[in-house]
């Protein structure tokens, strides 16, 4: 009995030296920067007017597909990502969403001070990769000229301090009008309605995933699928080998450690596309 009772008090020491071994490893070693563009897109595709819900902050949340086309070269040419023009603010107390002259999400700034860096407001998106609710059409010309035209908006400014509000972003191309209806609500989720005026295939971006976390200390970074079947895939960055064509999902997350954006449609599934970057990293 002494010799089984010294035997455990050998492995309740080994586990506790374990434990503080790996919080002074997480504490005093230095974090790796990872590259800026290790991330991966993963994009929704339609071909008709459809009228989505979302929930959850910040949510990025489209219509699902009605068609299944492979994503061309063209269709995931870049937009100017570096800078931008805020066409219209959300805000509210908690939060700022500056909508650019693209139609896109350009920035998500967490103003509660639980999620202050160094003392300022957080950011949650970096500015060189591509941004939420940016549309690419499968089109070659068209998508070119999508990227080059200026949407105009409802309105400058959406102040959420007395509630949800909603604001029409409207934008004309040659071939078709594209019209995004955003309802906001006051806890940072909002609704999405995308219409065109004549059928076209197209792509919804839900951006890369938020740009926080410098750290690759035990975590994962990229996206993570549920799928219809039950599956819950995860593709980490620098890690996506497969590429996905038209899978069947009822969400899809890009995350860091600490944020995430959600695109999804519980009633209706999305169909989503993946793709490598051009430096095959992610």
């Amino acid at each position: 009995m002494e010799q089984q009772s010294d035997i455990q008090k050998r492995l309740l020491l080994a586990l506790t030296l374990s434990f503080i071994v790996f919080i002074a490893f997480d504490l005093f070693m230095p974090k790796t920067v990872k590259p800026i563009d290790s991330n991966k897109t993963v994009a929704t595709q339609s071909s008709a007017p459809n009228v989505v819900e979302s929930s959850s902050a910040p949510v990025i949340q489209e219509a699902a597909p009605t068609t299944s086309i492979t994503p061309s070269s063209a269709s995931v040419s870049s937009a100017p990502i570096t800078t931008f023009k805020v066409l219209t603010s959300v805000e509210s107390d908690r939060f700022i969403y500056s909508i650019d002259e693209l139609g896109r999400i350009a920035q998500a700034t967490l103003l509660e001070k639980k999620f202050e860096i160094d003392g300022k407001p957080t950011k949650l998106f970096n500015p060189h990769w591509v941004k939420p609710l940016e549309i690419r059409f499968s089109d070659p010309k068209l998508n070119d000229e999508a990227l080059k035209t200026a949407y105009t908006t409802s309105s400058s400014k959406v102040d959420l301090s007395s509630g949800s509000s909603t604001v029409t972003l409207t934008q004309k191309l040659s071939k078709t009008t594209l019209t995004k209806t955003l309802s906001f609500y006051e806890d940072g989720h909002y609704d999405l309605k995308i219409e065109l005026s004549t059928p076209q295939d197209y792509f919804v971006m839900p951006g890369r995933r938020p740009d926080v976390d410098k750290t690759m200390f035990m975590v994962n970074q990229g996206a993570l699928l549920k799928k219809t079947t039950g599956e819950i895939q995860i593709l980490e960055d620098g890690d996506a080998d497969e590429v996905l064509k038209g899978v069947s999902v009822y969400f899809a997350s890009s995350f860091d450690r600490y944020f995430a954006s959600i695109l999804y449609n519980f009633e209706k599934p999305l169909s989503v596309y993946t793709q490598k970057t051009p430096e095959d990293d992610a």
